[in-house]
């Protein structure tokens, strides 16, 4: 079972190396909102060029910026309150509920369904690939902050009560994820959430939060270095899936006594 110890040996690697990918984003999420990244893609050194910032609520951050609440660059689209006798189990436009919102990808593992002919009366609750949405009740457990952003496998889909739709209006989609997954901003909506055997929060909780905005361009620029991170934990992530079924294989094979599989 010599080929299987080199397997694990790797998977071990893999999942250290996006461990350590995961890690290093929050710290570059906290330099990108607070530093920002300059015309020549460089991020702002404060300690350089002290000029080049200010003061503001939510500390120093280039002089250029603004801070106003999360209200003021996007809304929060509520889900609609669908009865669960409307439900079905295998056929219908899927429904996305608060179970529904995963920790960065939805989890369908129990889905429910509207059926097809009450569709065309709840259009305006239709999901988009690249929606982020926001689970409203248990915002945050163990796992993680549940706000999941939308594939093309998951729609379409409608917007189930309790589950929020990020909608915005001034800001670059990109840009919105980043401070979605940003610590300030997560702490922030920790310390609104009421209720003790249901934590939960309000619209207007979640759009309160200040935030720091920059100018258009650099939320562009802000927004593909995080795009470009994200890539590489992906990667290493189907590496990883890949490494994963390699080892299923292997040991079928060396329970049926079959030729192994070269790595």
């Amino acid at each position: 079972a010599e080929i299987l110890d080199t397997v694990d040996k790797t998977i071990a690697l893999t999942q250290t190396h996006i461990s350590k990918l995961k890690l290093a984003k929050a710290g570059l999420l906290h330099d990108l909102l607070t530093k920002g990244i300059d015309e020549h893609g460089e991020l702002r050194n404060p300690t350089r060029n002290p000029e080049q910032f200010k003061n503001s609520p939510l500390g120093r951050i280039p002089k250029d910026w603004d801070v106003k609440p999360l209200s003021s660059i996007a809304n929060l689209q509520v889900g609609y309150a669908f009865k669960s006798q409307w439900f079905q189990e295998n056929k219908g436009i899927k429904l996305i509920r608060g179970e529904n919102v995963g920790y960065g990808l939805p989890d369908w593992s129990d889905t429910k369904r509207l059926p097809w002919n009450m569709y065309p009366q709840y259009k305006d609750y239709e999901l988009s690939k690249g929606d982020i949405i926001i689970g409203m009740d248990r915002t945050f457990t163990k796992s993680g902050f549940k706000i999941s952003v939308l594939s093309s496998n998951d729609v379409p889909s409608l917007l189930v009560q309790r589950v929020g739709r990020f909608l915005p209006h001034s800001c670059n989609l990109e840009f919105l994820k980043v401070l979605l997954n940003s610590e300030k901003y997560k702490l922030s909506l920790q310390l609104q959430q009421k209720g003790m055997d249901i934590p939960h929060l309000s619209s207007s909780e979640i759009l309160e939060p200040i935030v720091p905005i920059p100018l258009s361009k650099e939320q562009n620029r802000i927004a593909d270095f995080v795009t470009v991170h994200d890539a590489r934990i992906h990667s290493k992530q189907a590496q990883l899936e890949k490494l994963k079924l390699l080892k299923l294989g292997l040991m079928s094979d060396l329970l049926t006594g079959k030729v192994r599989v070269k790595i």
